[in-house]
């Protein structure tokens, strides 16, 4: 999975890549948080909110073409 995140006064996107494998640990831990080594350290991504939101990014994610 690739999110791309465009900021208005960017030089570029911010790519953030997530493997199938990391997909399945947040599916069997339950905790939506990703940590990936950068190469000046690491960066997490997390996801966060509502179990509706939660629920409804999950629907969006199903349903996208």
């Amino acid at each position: 999975m690739k999110i791309e995140i465009k900021y208005s006064t960017s030089e570029g996107p911010h790519l953030i890549n997530i493997s199938h494998a990391e997909i399945q640990q947040m599916l069997q831990s339950k905790v939506l948080v990703v940590t990936q080594p950068t190469p000046k350290g690491n960066k997490t991504i997390t996801f966060s909110g509502t179990k509706q939101e939660l629920s409804d990014l999950g629907d969006a994610l199903k349903n996208a073409n």
